[in-house]
């Protein structure tokens, strides 16, 4: 978000100052702690730290209250920060203070009015949206210079309340308005591309692409919109009955090839951009696979161009191959395309059966195949083919010619590549005399190694469909015969060792885990009344009033919240929880900040006592760790403890105004303060922070809560009702957050 004070008037504001710093003068000491507080302050402010230097902003006007410069630039860290009730708060003392002692000071005070729009704006969404909207056109017009933040905060307002339409004709006047503004350009887009209509977001992601070449979400949505056509164009084609592949198949496999290779280079270039963007790989190495398939498919059709089109065909699996051992853990990639060495071989084999048929005669007479009685083989009594099985493909060939069918060669083709079958795509069998026929056996392995499929994408479909047909050096072939092969679903053991890995096709509804962490009675550090407390009564008011199962409730109270028993329940929840499901973690206790390494700890039940001795806590670089190992949809993380705010990312990314926030995976924190003391509030009863937080859970009347209506309205309230504790909320930093929310859903009120 673009600063509202610009540093080109930090002059004017320092000299300001100290017209008001009178009293600083008449006391060295207030004045030493003042320049402490401020030369931090300004440090941070210029690397865009705005958290800590809002922090620093605020103890120096707690040393000198009467110190403009503090009260401007902490205005701008809170918005910033969207803390618009801390913006307002800033501009009302900032008013009362100085508003009638310098004419020079209206300046300053139109800046501190359009933050003051914001705050009132922020405030009437609650009850009046229609108004709050109305209260923003004025403010842009009253404001053009600000006209585009206003109109951001608009389109928020218009997709939080479902407002689509609304905010599609916003963007596109906003996309014309601001041509280099590529977020909303790129907004645009994605509500098209949710909406099916490809044409109009392929043009607007390649607009984004004009502004900025590197803009990875537009590169892989432009990939997938490519890669997405292909996969319908296969399931069509594995669709077609034996005459209609025939006729049509040749003609979806070039469309399909095609898109493909448009789909290649997006996926090359997001995975060079992010090497550790998992779908980016997959979805490259899926790519890759499908083109060298597809290519060899063509032979099926006669295609004239065999030796150059399987050659390609063996570059590209060996690109897949070489892909994958670059992205694998220890070396796992080398075996990634294990299951296709008998394509590279059968594919180089060929070439020379295509090179000796241009240099032998045909014999005399001709002969004539016919294939019958194609069928598949399970294991004894099985329907289908599980993961580490193996069944037959048999079947029978009739020579009816007049001549010998000399190395006739079975061509096995598979519509659709799937990672982990193994099969021989070109099998030579006998010779055939004329009238004379043989039955063919033909074995197919579903490997349950996890290398054989880590690393791609599944493709969803309701048929395995193969092609069978049979040629021999006379070019003489039967007709081409289908066969489904039934594959299981079902993971291996192997792979449910690696869950967390599988790409999930079918999204089912996503559960919600709770994890509670809560220590009153430390051995050392001085005790808590009320921690424990709000830990069960946050985790009573979510399993009564929202989708949080009791079987996914899991807890740790005062003697067990030790760093081991931590670590032994996050790997608990590693085994279980899945990447569709949704985490919530509580921790209350008490916590530290080491302001020598600027590092944040919580502090376990039998944390030391000497604050030196920071091993024996859990640091905040440790907590983070465990979120980003935890492969979630999304993770709401809620700290209440004092120094939590090191937790949370420095700088924003572009504002994303997806309808559907579920659909991004996200990972969001919310601390009960900044750096600093917080409040366990009277014992007996829950800390300002708990309160706050269970008022909004429970007085919601929203089917699905966004975290970020949660945040707000707990900043606003535990500040506007303690003595300067300022909560914050923000995007957790480095742990996978993709521009998702964590909803909260509530149960269906019981029917009276």
């Amino acid at each position: 978000m673009t600063r509202i004070f610009l540093l080109s008037i930090a002059t004017f504001l320092l000299s300001l100052s100290t017209l008001f710093a009178q009293d600083a003068k008449q006391d060295p000491e207030l004045q030493a702690k003042w320049h402490v507080h401020m030369d931090k302050a300004e440090l941070l402010y210029q690397e865009e730290n705005y958290e800590e230097a809002l922090y620093s902003f605020v103890e120096a006007i707690r040393v000198i209250p009467t110190d403009t410069t503090a009260y401007i630039y902490g205005a701008n860290c809170a918005f910033v920060l969207n803390d618009f009730g801390l913006v307002q708060d800033f501009a009302n003392d900032f008013q009362g203070y100085f508003k009638y002692l310098s004419p020079d000071i209206a300046m300053l005070l139109t800046q501190i009015d359009e933050l003051e729009y914001l705050g009132k704006v922020q405030e009437m969404v609650e009850t009046d949206v229609d108004q709050a909207l109305v209260l923003l056109d004025s403010a842009a017009e009253k404001y053009p210079a600000r006209a585009i933040e206003f109109s951001k905060f608009k389109l928020n307002i218009f997709f939080q309340e479902q407002r689509i339409e609304e905010a599609v004709a916003l963007l596109e006047n906003l996309v014309e308005t601001y041509p280099e503004e590529v977020d909303f350009k790129y907004n645009l887009a994605l509500i098209l591309h949710q909406s099916d209509d490809l044409e109009g977001a392929v043009s607007l992601y390649e607009q984004c692409l004009d502004v900025d070449p590197n803009y990875f979400n537009a590169l892989y949505n432009l990939g997938i919109i490519n890669y997405n056509t292909a996969v319908g164009l296969l399931n069509e084609m594995n669709q077609l009955t034996d005459e209609a592949f025939q006729a049509e198949g040749n003609a979806l496999r070039k469309q399909s090839l095609d898109h493909f290779l448009k789909a290649k280079p997006y996926f090359e270039k997001t995975a060079e951009l992010n090497t550790e963007d998992n779908d980016a790989i997959e979805s490259l190495n899926s790519t890759v696979l499908q083109l060298a398939n597809l290519r060899q498919l063509g032979t099926a059709f006669g295609e004239d161009e065999i030796v150059a089109t399987n050659r390609s065909s063996v570059d590209d699996l060996k690109e897949a191959e070489n892909s994958i051992e670059e992205v694998a853990n220890d070396g796992e990639g080398i075996d990634a395309l294990k299951n296709s060495e008998e394509s590279i071989a059968a594919i180089t084999a060929e070439e020379e059966v295509v090179e000796a048929v241009e240099e032998t005669p045909k014999a005399q007479g001709q002969s004539k195949l016919l294939v019958s009685n194609l069928r598949f083989e399970y294991p004894e009594g099985a329907q289908e083919l599980e993961k580490g099985g193996k069944g037959f493909i048999k079947f029978r060939v009739d020579n009816f010619g007049t001549g010998v069918a000399e190395e006739p060669t079975v061509k096995l083709f598979s519509v659709i590549e799937t990672p982990g079958l193994v099969f021989d795509k070109n099998v030579v069998i006998e010779n055939l005399e004329a009238m004379q026929g043989v039955e063919v056996s033909l074995e197919v392995s579903y490997t349950d190694s996890q290398v054989a499929t880590r690393g791609f994408k599944a493709i969803k479909t309701d048929v395995n469909s193969f092609k069978l047909m049979i040629a021999d050096k006379s070019l003489s072939q039967s007709d081409i015969l289908s066969f489904d092969l039934n594959l299981s679903d079902k993971p291996s053991a192997a792979e449910e060792d690696f869950a967390m890995d599988l790409d999930i096709d079918v999204m089912e509804a996503p559960k919600y885990y709770l994890l509670m962490i809560s220590v009153d009675e430390y051995t050392e550090w001085t005790p808590l009344d009320n921690a424990v407390k709000d830990a069960q009564d946050v985790r009573d008011m979510l399993t009564r009033h929202y989708t949080f199962e009791d079987e996914n409730v899991f807890e740790l109270y005062n003697e067990e919240v030790t760093a081991s028993n931590i670590r032994k329940v996050i790997l608990e929840l590693k085994e279980k929880i899945q990447p569709t499901d949704n985490l919530l973690i509580y921790y209350s206790g008490h916590g530290y900040y080491d302001k020598a390494f600027e590092e944040g700890f919580w502090v376990p039940v039998n944390g030391s006592a000497d604050l030196s001795a920071t091993d024996t806590y859990i640091s905040n670089e440790t907590i983070l760790k465990y979120v980003k190992m935890l492969d979630t949809q999304h993770t709401f993380l809620i700290a209440d403890a004092c120094f939590s705010g090191s937790l949370f990312a420095h700088g924003h990314r572009g504002a994303s105004y997806a309808d559907e926030a579920e659909l991004f995976k996200s990972r969001w924190g919310l601390t009960s303060g900044f750096l600093q003391y917080v409040s366990d509030g009277e014992a007996g009863t829950n800390s300002p922070f708990a309160k706050a937080l269970m008022t909004y859970l429970r007085v919601n009347r929203k089917d699905k809560m966004l975290v970020t209506q949660l945040i707000q309205y707990v900043k606003e309230t535990v500040y506007n009702n303690t003595d300067g504790q300022m909560p914050m909320g923000d995007r957790l930093r480095n742990v996978g957050d993709e521009g998702g929310e964590f909803v909260f859903r509530k149960r269906p009120e019981p029917q009276i």
